[in-house]
């Protein structure tokens, strides 16, 4: 019996892949939103970011220019971080759309802020979105840990 070819794309998923690999599809796949990241791809890419941001640290204050190239590195990883966690969350077998709702309720908690000009009911509905959201980061926390799915995931 032939092996279905989306199998054997599955099985190649898979695999655990290095470091260097996963900095590769974390750019290569910049704006891919469809697909699958097991837990190596996600997190030597979490680790490249972490890295990258620890030079940026270092020489944000010895060098007068490098406070412009952090914002342009933060601007430029936005799109990637969020592509490589919705593949990371397809591979657990969990939906995209819990970055939405994680970035709707940071967003609702600030419009509810600044829209409500700091009334009391305002500020604490804010608070309420806020830890709404970060009960929905420690989900997603939670999921990047998970192995990956291996049958019945409409995701890949």
């Amino acid at each position: 019996m032939p092996v279905k070819k989306k199998t054997v794309q599955r099985l190649e998923q898979q695999k655990m892949v290095d470091f260097g690999t996963a900095v590769t599809r974390f750019w290569t796949k910049y704006a891919e939103f469809d697909g699958v990241a097991q837990r190596s791809e996600y997190w030597f890419a979490v680790l490249f970011i972490f890295l990258v941001e620890f030079v940026f640290d270092l020489l944000v204050n010895a060098i007068p220019f490098m406070g412009i190239l952090y914002w342009v590195w933060s601007f430029a990883i936005i799109i990637p971080c969020l592509s490589v966690t919705a593949r990371r969350l397809h591979d657990a077998g969990f939906s995209a759309k819990w970055l939405l709702a994680l970035w709707g309720a940071i967003i609702l908690g600030f419009v509810l802020l600044v829209g409500g000009k700091l009334s009391l009911l305002f500020v604490f509905s804010a608070e309420a979105a806020w830890i709404i959201a970060g009960g929905i980061a420690i989900f997603l926390f939670v999921v990047s840990l998970l192995p990956s799915k291996k049958q019945n995931n409409p995701y890949c």
